[in-house]
C-alpha cells in the first residue's frame, strides 16, 4: 500500500501538494537479494550486475546517448549554462553542466500501478529541537552511504520528523557546507553528505 499525505509548499511550487510517505529505500544489496530468491543466481552473483547496470547507465549518458531499458523507460541528460552569442551569432553554451538525469517511465511500467492501493496517513514525528546537530548528520550521512544520495523526505523518515521539517534542516546543512544538491531528477531535489 502506498501512503501519502498533504502538505503546503513554498516556493515555485507553492499550493498543497501530495507526497508520498517512504517507508523506506531498498538498496543495491537489497535488490540483489530479492532477485536471487526468483533464480537461480546467488545474491553474490547478482549484486555485481545490479552495480554494472547503474555504471553503463552513466557510461552511455556521458557518452551522449539516451538509455532504454525495456519494460522500465528512459534516461536522458539534462544540462545547463549560460547561452551567450559569439561574433558572427553563433550562440554557444558557458559554464555547461550536467543539471540532473531526466527518467521517463514505459507506459507498461505506469500500468502496473493502476490497481495500487492509496491511502491517506497523517505524519506525526518529533520537533527539530529534540534532536542534535550529532543526530541529523548521522542520519543524513548514513543515508548518503547506504544510498549515494537522500531526498527531504528521506531524511524526515530518517529522523521521524513532523513533514516538511527536511527542507529546512537540508538547508543548514547546506549553508553550512555539510551537504551538497545532487543533480540528479528534475522531478524531485536530491542531496548527499560532504566529506568532513
Amino acid at each position: 500500500m502506498i501512503k501519502y499525505d498533504v502538505y503546503e509548499a513554498s516556493g515555485a511550487q507553492s499550493g498543497k501538494h501530495a507526497r508520498v510517505i517512504e517507508s523506506g529505500t531498498v538498496t543495491e544489496r537489497e535488490m540483489a537479494y530479492r532477485i536471487s530468491s526468483g533464480s537461480t543466481f546467488s545474491p553474490a552473483e547478482v549484486l555485481p550486475i545490479v552495480e554494472c547496470v547503474g555504471q553503463e547507465i552513466v557510461r552511455a549518458l556521458k557518452d551522449g546517448k539516451s538509455v532504454h531499458i525495456s519494460g522500465l523507460g528512459y534516461f536522458n541528460l539534462r544540462i545547463k549554462g549560460d547561452i551567450v552569442t559569439k561574433a558572427g551569432g553563433a550562440e554557444m553554451l558557458k559554464n555547461a553542466a550536467v543539471s540532473n538525469i531526466h527518467f521517463r517511465p514505459e507506459q507498461n511500467l505506469l500500468n502496473q500501478f493502476q490497481n495500487v492501493q492509496i491511502r491517506r496517513e497523517k505524519r506525526i514525528g518529533r520537533s527539530v529541537s529534540s534532536l542534535s546537530g550529532e543526530d541529523i548528520c548521522q542520519a543524513a550521512t548514513l543515508l548518503t552511504e547506504q544510498n549515494g544520495m537522500f531526498t527531504a523526505a528521506q531524511l524526515e523518515n530518517a529522523l521521524k520528523l513532523r513533514k516538511n521539517m527536511g527542507y529546512a534542516i537540508i538547508r543548514r546543512l547546506v549553508k553550512e557546507g555539510r551537504v551538497e544538491r545532487v543533480p540528479f531528477s528534475s522531478h524531485q531535489k536530491f542531496y548527499r553528505t560532504l566529506p568532513v
